[in-house]
């Protein structure tokens, strides 16, 4: 017994000066050379040097970046001015970081490099950054506002952002992701991009204080599963729409059973002022209230009525002609 007891305090003592000698640790190098320290008094994580901070794949294989000891620390991030780029997963996962702020230098944020930043309620970006790639900045909760540079042309998805309330899409991004503000529950004005292509799969879902929306002329492609479960009363798809697609494969877009799927009580109108619309995918449709009513051009009406009730629109959901076709119409 006694020969147990002093192996355990041999090993005891073996380990008490390594534990002492991690925390404190408070500065290094990542992989490209830039320099890290942290401030155990401000809780700020600072980085400087002339590169972009070194990517990292949390997969269980590669090492974990040094500065990563005070992840569940760090409540403000500094990058100076000099660093080129953020790394993937970069910061990924820190909890407690409550604001972020960058100098002009940085032109690139990659994957994942601030998710699930749960406490993030401020982030100042370089008015240089071109590239923000998807979910860089999603799984958090607190962010309120954000300005987003002009020179953007990328952007992830911010989806579950919770507190965000407005968002403005600068014109030079033509390109949306999926569930691009998915679960934004008080989100309540969205200016989209002028040049964009597409609508996607569940870009506004649970989007429940949106109440309008404006989407653009550029638009062609539109998957209905993006304003499910949102508060928006009418939906307006543009006139160069061409194809619906439902955004959800194997389920009714609108359908709410039991948790899966997204309740949308709000919805009344759905207006499609597109005259060149040749395909609507199956279930694109389905689900809808009986209160919706569906208006489409007087001259396609015969037309699109065989389409949407192919595609599984119900015949308790009226379709209705458009009877002013207006070239500037209500949106």
């Amino acid at each position: 017994m006694e020969k147990v007891v002093t192996v355990i305090l041999i090993l005891s003592l073996c380990l008490m000066p390594v534990q002492i000698q991690a925390k404190s640790v408070t500065s290094g190098t990542d992989d490209n050379g830039n320099k890290w320290t942290y401030n155990t008094s401000t809780k700020t994580l600072t980085f400087t040097g002339n590169k972009a901070i070194s990517d990292f794949a949390m997969n269980g294989h590669d090492r974990e970046p040094s500065w990563y000891r005070w992840s569940d620390k760090t409540e403000h991030i500094v990058i100076e001015e000099g660093i080129t780029g953020i790394g993937s997963e970069a910061f990924s996962s820190f909890t407690e970081t409550k604001s972020i702020t960058m100098g002009e230098s940085v032109k690139r944020i990659n994957r994942m490099a601030f998710w699930a930043n749960v406490s993030l309620k401020e982030i100042k970006l370089s008015s240089n950054i071109t590239v923000i790639q998807g979910d860089a900045l999603s799984g958090g909760r607190e962010l309120e506002t954000i300005k987003l540079p002009m020179r953007l042309r990328k952007m992830c998805s911010l989806s579950g952002q919770e507190k965000l309330e407005k968002i403005v899409m600068p014109d030079s991004i033509t390109n949306m992701q999926s569930a691009m503000f998915s679960e934004c529950k008080k989100l309540k004005y969205i200016k989209l991009p002028a040049k964009i292509r597409e609508i996607k799969s569940y870009d506004f879902a649970g989007c429940k204080k949106l109440k309008k929306l404006t989407i653009p002329e550029s638009v062609k492609t539109v998957s209905m599963s993006a304003f499910a479960g949102s508060g928006l009363k009418k939906i307006v798809l543009p006139e160069n729409v061409t194809t619906i697609k439902n955004g959800d494969t194997g389920r009714k877009v609108f359908q709410y059973i039991k948790g899966i799927g997204y309740p949308t009580k709000n919805l009344r109108v759905i207006k499609i002022h597109s005259k060149k619309v040749k395909s609507i995918q199956k279930n694109s449709f389905s689900g809808l209230s009986s209160k919706v009513v569906v208006k489409v051009p007087k001259s396609k009406k015969k037309k699109y009525t065989k389409m949407l009730r192919k595609s599984g629109l119900s015949k308790k959901v009226k379709i209705v002609a458009i009877e002013k076709e207006a070239r500037k119409y209500e949106k």
